[in-house]
């Protein structure tokens, strides 16, 4: 879906000037080429705050961060993936070779940690850090602290694992989290500083390796989850149930993403984004690039959308003509973008 490129517009207003309620992929009428900010396919997009700014990683280079123009955070090497705390302050960078803790407030790394192989990490209310690794089926429950200050030791809470090697992890409050693996399962823990790991259930349903994970609801007590199989299911987190099955995809779920009004879209690894209806479990549109597959997206808070391409060009699109605070971040558009 390549859209006609525009320049100069509103972001998250409709006519009235009101924000829009609710994100519609087959809305998005009009594309921002920010150009090709990264030469190699991009892996991670993450929103840090309301105006847009957002953190990208891709394979071989260094993470950068931006909104229209990007800048580079100064590391020592490259880094493909990232985790975010809740505060959005603390980022982990993680590759095949080193995880760096960087502080964005203080535009500063603060330690590096020779870890190597790291598949997926997420951080836990500033307390735990939980990683898994592309060689082994074991999850590591560690201090958040073993990351952020220089030590001689460093604590494991515990180690949990699966049947085969986790690809995906997701935190579930301040105590637990969903781990999920290519031993088709997925499974959830509870934290526990003064024993070993505690499995609190295990749930079987997937026929292919579990991708992603992303919690669903306001209660927070429902997830989803993207598979191999080419499906997306619905959990109760509670009762180990599968609530719904989406069907449509014609390849594998590689990324999963619930927006602040709980509207479920998804990433194939063929480029497909699809936006989805909880109530049908039918697919109400589907979105992709004609230049080159989609490797990652985001829907900002702004109701745009953002994307990744595995060539390594970034592209905003939008259902309104994007709104600028001056003339100068304009000027900046225009110098990154590939428009007339």
């Amino acid at each position: 879906m390549e859209k006609e490129k525009l320049i100069s517009v509103p972001i998250n207003c409709d006519k009235s000037g009101e924000t829009i309620e609710y994100f519609k992929l087959s809305r998005l009428n009009n594309c921002y080429d920010l150009g090709r900010v990264f030469t190699d396919k991009i892996n991670k997009i993450e929103e840090i705050d309301d105006d847009g700014t957002v953190l990208i990683a891709a394979l071989r280079s260094k993470i950068k961060i931006g909104k229209y123009k990007f800048n580079t955070l100064e590391t020592i090497s490259n880094y493909s993936d990232f985790s975010l705390n809740e505060k959005k302050d603390i980022l982990m960078a993680y590759g095949m070779d080193d995880l760096c803790t960087y502080s964005l407030s203080e535009s500063k790394a603060l330690e590096y940690r020779a870890l190597r192989y790291i598949k997926d990490l997420v951080q836990i209310n500033n307390e735990y850090l939980i990683s898994a690794y592309y060689n082994s089926p074991h999850v590591n429950v560690e201090p958040w602290s073993n990351f952020i200050m220089k030590s001689d030791v460093y604590n494991i809470v515990f180690r949990a694992r699966h049947d085969e090697r986790v690809n995906c992890l997701c935190a579930v409050g301040k105590t637990h989290f969903l781990s999920g693996s290519m031993d088709k399962t997925i499974k959830y823990w509870e934290i526990s500083a003064s024993s070993s790991s505690k499995l609190i259930r295990t749930f079987n349903g997937h026929y292919g390796f579990v991708n992603c994970i992303e919690l669903y609801g306001n209660d927070k007590k429902k997830f989803l989850s993207g598979s191999c199989d080419k499906t997306i299911k619905l959990w109760d987190l509670e009762k180990g149930q599968c609530l719904k099955t989406f069907y449509g995809h014609e390849c594998g779920i590689s990324t999963i993403q619930v927006t602040k009004n709980n509207q479920i879209l998804s990433l194939s690894y063929d480029g497909v984004v699809k936006q989805w209806d909880i109530t049908t479990n039918t697919c109400m549109s589907s979105f992709r690039d004609d230049t080159d597959a989609i490797s990652f997206f985001k829907v900002l808070s702004s109701g745009n959308l953002i994307t990744g391409l595995k060539n390594g060009r970034i592209k905003i699109w939008s259902e309104y003509k994007l709104k600028f605070k001056d003339e100068e971040e304009k000027k900046e558009l225009k110098k990154s973008c590939s428009l007339s």
